[in-house]
């Protein structure tokens, strides 16, 4: 048979020429019956017509079971997984219409395992976008792509992966949008294999802290940082200061490195808002800006007590 000749496909009998259709291991399929096949079907090439044709009698069993699929659970973004807990079976879905594109129905005895992969994409922010010209340190904006695998004991299919979160806004892993979308993956997790996963617990929302007041960026990149490690990359906090006789910025040790000067006192200051000692330029318990005539340690005093208010 040459190139160019015609082939019969063996489910159909419908004559397809070279781009009509791929060849299986016994014989040639044509594309309108391979696009009936399941999205996750593998080596098609290498099945058999008698493999084909279970394959397509499940796939139009399936289709008429999707008419009483009845999900209570639906969780995700991109694409969404549909639990329907009263025939303990999924089914993973980007359309509006769940039911369109004869999406797979599974059921939750078939799931092996499901499992998460978070993906970071770190692009540079730059002084002058035309320049190159780089702040010192660096500085990075984030997004973050969550992939779920769900591995599956089925005759037709043996893993399902899917993108949950894509390019989501999420400012660095310990942003609100990270936390709620990990929870989502966790969740889809202990939906599909209770046994493996306990559900977890949600989120707090994060209370939004003034960048100035306790937090700080690593030499990795990593912005918002809280506590004495780097949450990126787990390295431990230099506090540097800039010499305010010569502007040598950078310090970190007691004197300047470039007049030799002592590093200055530092400037404490209560929040005349709630009371709290400070030592940044806002408030780390109400986020209230210092004001601006503190000039020194004991320059601003504790709220007073209200009478009929207890103290903490």
């Amino acid at each position: 048979m040459g190139l160019f000749d015609k082939k019969q496909c063996v489910i159909c009998g419908k004559q397809f020429g070279l781009l009509g259709g791929s060849s299986i291991a016994d014989g040639h399929l044509c594309n309108d019956c391979k696009r009936k096949f399941s999205p996750y079907a593998v080596r098609i090439n290498k099945m058999t017509s008698d493999e084909v044709r279970r394959h397509l009698e499940y796939r139009e069993k399936n289709q008429a079971a999707l008419a009483s699929f009845s999900p209570d659970i639906v969780l995700g973004t991109d694409k969404k997984l549909y639990f329907d807990s009263s025939k303990e079976a999924f089914l993973v879905s980007s359309r509006s219409n769940f039911r369109d594109g004869n999406p797979d129905i599974i059921s939750r005895n078939q799931v092996v395992n499901a499992e998460y992969k978070v993906s970071e994409r770190a692009t540079e922010i730059y002084k002058d976008e035309e320049k190159k010209e780089s702040f010192d340190p660096k500085r990075y904006e984030y997004e973050y792509t969550f992939t779920m695998k769900i591995t599956i004991d089925s005759p037709y299919f043996s893993e399902i992966s899917y993108t949950v979160v894509d390019g989501d806004e999420a400012e660095n892993k310990n942003d609100e949008n990270y936390n709620r979308h990990e929870y989502t993956c966790r969740m889809i997790q202990h939906v599909l294999c209770p046994k493996l996963y306990p559900e977890p617990e949600k989120e707090e929302p994060v209370t939004t802290i003034p960048i100035d007041a306790e937090t700080w960026t690593c030499s990795c990149g990593q912005t918002g940082n809280l506590g004495r490690f780097c949450s990126a990359c787990g390295k431990e906090r230099t506090v540097t200061w800039d010499c305010p006789s010569c502007g040598q910025k950078g310090n970190t040790g007691k004197f300047c490195s470039g007049c030799g000067k002592e590093k200055p006192a530092v400037l404490k200051w209560f929040c005349p808002s709630c009371g709290h000692e400070n030592t940044g330029k806002f408030c780390s318990e109400c986020g209230a800006k210092m004001p601006e005539n503190v000039s020194d340690v004991r320059r601003i005093t504790p709220a007073p007590h209200k009478p009929g208010t207890s103290e903490q």
